[in-house]
């Protein structure tokens, strides 16, 4: 294999490695079972904060969601659209007037 330069591509050479579990096998085979067994515990420790992560993650999209249809509900009770806050809030803006510049010469 070549020298791996960026981060995306060790990322990419690493994936391609611990995707084959035969590979895998290969890396560990001369490794002891305590030294294993704390690549295990690390590669978990890492594991379990990105899950952490992504549920938290789903929680708030699923909270945002649930809001949404909460005032979507509330507008279609009260006979609104979304498209009746948008011209209310384009028609009660002013046009500025221009102001005039005078060109010196």
């Amino acid at each position: 294999m070549s020298q791996a330069n960026t981060i995306t591509e060790k990322r990419a050479i690493a994936l391609e490695i611990l995707s084959n579990r035969n590979s895998i096998k290969g890396l560990f085979s001369e490794l002891h079972y305590e030294d294993v067994t704390k690549l295990v515990n690390r590669v978990n420790t890492v594991y379990n904060a990105l899950k952490k992560l992504k549920d938290t993650e789903l929680a708030e999209n699923a909270a945002k969601a649930s809001k949404i249809k909460e005032i979507q509900d509330l507008l279609l009770a009260q006979g609104l659209t979304l498209e009746d806050l948008a011209r209310q809030s384009t028609a009660s803006t002013k046009p500025r007037k221009k102001r005039v510049v005078a060109k010196l010469e």
